[in-house]
């Protein structure tokens, strides 16, 4: 259904992972996927989505003859929403610097 994703890791969903999701206009919510690597967001705008999740593997490994403790992973999604309400306006650019 519209909203429901899932989160996987080598082909196996990966639970508890942590999913956010932003519009244009700056708007983001954050959601931690059930046991089967889901995650569930309201689209109620029309335009686009974009969801990320970051994953750490910890088992180690080796590439290119290099031992190494532990990998870092990051996904990214874009999603176009053809139906819902008027997109929320994008908030004015901040200049290069300029504090938040």
């Amino acid at each position: 259904p519209p909203g429901e994703f899932k989160v996987s890791y080598k082909g196996q969903p990966l639970p508890k992972a942590k999913v956010a999701i932003t519009v244009p206009s700056g708007w983001s919510k954050e959601a931690l996927a059930d046991a089967n690597g889901a995650v569930k967001f309201a689209l109620p705008w029309k335009g686009m989505y974009v969801l990320e999740t970051a994953h750490t593997d910890k088992n180690g490994g080796e590439r290119a003859g290099v031992q190494y403790a532990s990998a870092s992973h990051t996904s990214s999604l874009t999603v176009m929403q053809p139906k819902g309400i008027a997109p929320l306006p994008a908030g004015p650019a901040l200049a290069p610097g300029a504090e938040h």
